[in-house]
């Protein structure tokens, strides 16, 4: 959480990064790099996570029978579509999600 708060405030101090910590360097040109954020602290950048709020959800994630998409692909996992519209999801206990 301290590497997330110390990467906050050197994203606010681009133009001067002398105040920043170790490792919030310029390219090879010299230009500033923008300091690499995650809020969640679960390894996943805020530009890579697609919830940086909650760190079970982020790329490789397993899917949890919760109706969200966990691993940021775009999609739930089938298990988690309630097709028939009961109520009742394939993970959690649907046995015929077509009826």
């Amino acid at each position: 959480m301290l590497a997330a708060r110390w990467s906050f405030v050197c994203l606010l101090a681009l133009t001067s990064l002398s105040g920043c910590p170790e490792g919030a360097e310029g390219d090879i040109d010299g230009d500033p790099v923008l300091p690499t954020v995650d809020m969640d602290g679960d390894g996943w950048a805020a530009s890579m996570d697609c919830d940086d709020a909650d760190p079970t959800v982020h790329p490789y994630a397993d899917e949890g029978c919760n109706g969200l998409d966990d691993d940021c692909d775009g999609f739930p996992a089938d298990e988690e579509t309630d097709i028939d519209g009961d109520g009742f999801r394939p993970c959690s206990g649907d046995c015929d999600d077509g009826d």
